[in-house]
């Protein structure tokens, strides 16, 4: 089963389910899932869709939130929806240190298990400074560090906005998550692969940063990810109404609609 076959049936569990029980209940064809919490493009109507991004990664050796959107009580508002429990979060990890990546963080209760929190090397300290951190300890990522069995943080790619992505080394190859791109998803994905060589990418989504751009130049970048073996795409947040459709075009069935309530099941 592919992974586009796993996030619509696990979808389909989820707007069936009647209780948090059955849903969580649900979960046992895969190892692991991949939440997405935040973002401004929705798919269940249930929960609030909001300019930001977040993702939970469950399942793995430490349960990752990647990302906390902008705005806690809506993070809140999504968990509680979708029956997920943050103060069961391990990791915290940062992609960028933007307002709508990063603002979040109060969603997190008091007491959680949080003990990490995970920055790109070059994160401003200011919003540091603001994070309730409590018992959690920050860590900068300076190059491809492994955050637990698997499961893995480019550090910072490029130059200029110090930004780093998520990637998950699963069965049917790499599943990379990034936060907004703004060094370009092409050299994000690239950098990936110096680092992880001979895997395929099995799924790249997130935020890709065009909105800027006109379609042609997004095509131009959908078609290099196809020759970099990126088998499946799911651009959102930050990517933009334009890019999703000509991804959709160039992606064809191997494109993902996500957004707010997306749930990808994830075979480690």
């Amino acid at each position: 089963m592919s992974i586009r076959q796993r996030a619509a049936l696990l979808l389909i569990i989820l707007i069936a389910s009647v209780s948090c029980s059955s849903f969580l209940s649900a979960h046992v064809e895969s190892a692991a899932t991949l939440t997405i919490l935040y973002d401004n493009n929705q798919v269940d109507s249930r929960l609030r869709a909001h300019w930001g991004f977040s993702c939970l990664i469950a399942g793995t050796e430490k349960t990752i939130l990647f990302d906390t959107g902008a705005n806690s009580s809506i993070l809140s508002f999504n968990a509680d929806r979708l029956c997920i429990d943050l103060r069961l979060v391990d990791v915290l990890a940062l992609s960028h240190a933007h307002a709508d990546h990063c603002e979040g963080f109060g969603a997190i209760p008091t007491g959680s298990e949080l003990r990490r929190v995970c920055v790109p090397s070059g994160f401003r300290q200011d919003v540091l400074d603001r994070l309730p951190l409590e018992d959690a300890e920050v860590e900068e990522i300076d190059g491809l560090t492994e955050l637990c069995q698997g499961v893995f943080l480019t550090g910072p790619v490029g130059s200029g906005i110090a930004e780093q992505a998520i990637v998950i080394d699963a069965s049917d190859g790499l599943v990379i998550v990034t936060g907004c791109a703004h060094l370009g998803i092409v050299s994000i994905v690239e950098t990936i692969q110096a680092n992880l060589p001979n895997r395929p990418i099995a799924l790249l989504v997130g935020g890709f940063h065009l909105l800027q751009e006109d379609e042609a130049a997004i095509e131009v970048i959908a078609r290099r990810l196809q020759e970099l073996g990126v088998q499946e795409a799911g651009p959102t947040h930050c990517s933009g109404d334009l890019a999703r459709t000509v991804f959709r075009q160039v992606f064809e069935e191997s494109y993902l609609d996500l957004g707010v309530g997306t749930i990808i099941g994830i075979a480690l």
